[in-house]
């Protein structure tokens, strides 16, 4: 059964939050935050993902949260941002939230 995870984090040390962020990714994830992604994981990819960042963790003060969105939570999801949701598109390098920008542009709500 495929569920929507946030998996957010605090992590000091440089190249541990490197690897967790490209664990994070390569699982399909979006980054949302700078140390916040977001998508649907199986229980198998929630498992092999939490077994990779485990063996990533180098230092004894790293935080890693995966926290379970339910379906209604899902479905009331919305984006609160003071920039325009064409600038989502471009923002990150590797165009991550381009899809985060396409899902939700109807639940946008720009100050």
């Amino acid at each position: 059964m495929n569920t929507h995870y946030l998996v957010c984090y605090d992590i000091s040390e440089d190249d541990t939050r490197f690897d967790v962020a490209h664990h994070c990714k390569d699982s399909g994830l979006v980054r949302i935050q700078y140390s916040v992604f977001y998508g649907i994981l199986s229980r198998s990819k929630l498992k092999e993902l939490q077994l990779k960042i485990k063996e990533s963790i180098t230092e004894a003060n790293a935080d890693i949260h995966f926290i379970k969105v339910c379906s209604q939570c899902e479905k009331d999801h919305q984006i609160v941002t003071s920039i325009n949701t064409d600038l989502l598109q471009v923002e990150v390098e590797d165009n991550t939230y381009q899809e985060v920008a396409e899902e939700y542009s109807e639940e946008v709500i720009l100050l």
